[in-house]
């Protein structure tokens, strides 16, 4: 990837489910910091369940076997894409003690994949990217995934990959790539 162009991998982050977008930034002309509307060039979901009970297997084993398919996932991404920066929404707490478990072990993964590919995280909370994609830092998960059509070009391989994802978790990929949209807008992508 030349330096003329920037590919970012954006996460919605979740062990349950995570979405995954690569956007490729363009510069256009000499000018720092422009560049072409963003391509959305792959999309790709995530999705781990906890083992029935019946199965007789520790929660602390499939929560490993749950992490260890989320980076081998997020692992493969990252090689077939070479991607220069990952762009995630910024960390935030449920207040179920699992579900925050969950989101931790998960923020685990995507950190040790980032420092082994000396991957900066660009992270930008939710009302953030809702602002600067839509608006509106409270758009609904509609307007969201309108803007990321209008806004944003899909690669036919991307938009292929869309296709396969069912309607009902495509809301992910959609999340991911309003984060992804928002990358050069912050701090880390001045050091690039």
């Amino acid at each position: 990837m030349s330096r003329d162009s920037l590919q970012v991998l954006a996460l919605d982050p979740g062990l349950a489910t995570c979405g995954a977008t690569i956007v490729l930034f363009t510069k256009l002309g000499a000018t720092p910091g422009l560049y072409q509307p963003p391509a959305i060039v792959g999309m790709s979901l995530f999705t781990s369940e906890k083992t029935k009970k019946k199965l007789n297997v520790l929660a602390s084993d499939d929560n490993v076997e749950r992490m260890t398919g989320l980076h081998t996932w997020l692992l493969g991404l990252c090689n077939k894409y070479e991607c220069q920066v990952m762009a995630a929404e910024s960390q935030s707490w449920p207040r179920n003690a699992g579900a925050s478990a969950k989101v931790g072990m998960a923020w685990g993964v995507i950190v040790s994949l980032a420092e082994q590919h000396r991957l900066s995280i660009a992270q930008t909370s939710p009302q953030a990217v809702k602002q600067r994609l839509c608006g509106s830092k409270s758009a609904s998960k509609e307007e969201v995934a309108g803007a990321v059509n209008t806004r944003m070009r899909y690669t036919q391989e991307a938009s292929d990959q869309l296709l396969t994802i069912p309607a009902s978790q495509r809301e992910h990929l959609y999340d991911s790539a309003a984060v992804g949209f928002c990358a050069p807008f912050h701090p880390v992508w001045r050091h690039l």
